[in-house]
């Protein structure tokens, strides 16, 4: 599965009436919460919680309708790049700044990448997490995201 196939499937569980704002300030908060789960999980949950990193980058791509660049190194770390993303929406949102679509691609595809190098560090693969995340979103949302069992899951 390559990321492109991802994103449309990983989008049957996003809620789709909400707005672009609603939608990035998720994809960011998402991905900061996920990033940090990941990197405080134990073993067994490593793969959880990477998959649901991709879900997140994933939705952002999905929303801005930008394009993955294909980069072979990226110029910040995952948490600087998603730090510079929050900030180029904040000030977007709340302060009057032009969106630089541009620099969000850049630094949505930095993400990606770094994404891609972490699961060589859980001795996986960028196709076996997002395989594996699409496979738990199907089992737990089968007809799309449902507020009550997202409460109400399993492994909380």
């Amino acid at each position: 599965m390559d990321f492109k196939e991802y994103v449309k499937l990983a989008m049957k569980t996003n809620v789709e009436d909400r707005s672009f704002q609603d939608n990035i300030l998720n994809g960011l908060l998402g991905l900061c919460g996920e990033t940090i789960e990941f990197l405080t999980a134990s073993e067994d949950g490593k793969l959880d919680e990477l998959g649901d990193c991709y879900w997140y980058t994933a939705l952002l791509f999905h929303t801005t309708g930008l394009e993955l660049l294909n980069i072979t190194k990226a110029k910040n770390s995952l948490m600087s790049s998603i730090g510079l993303l929050s900030d180029h929406f904040k000030k977007h949102f709340f302060q009057g700044h032009s969106l630089d679509s541009n620099l969000v691609q850049v630094l949505l595809s930095d993400i990606k990448f770094r994404l891609d190098v972490s699961t060589t560090f859980i001795n996986s693969s960028p196709e076996e997490v997002m395989e594996h995340n699409i496979n738990k979103l199907k089992k737990r949302f089968p007809e799309g995201f449902e507020v009550e069992k997202s409460i109400n899951r399993k492994g909380n």
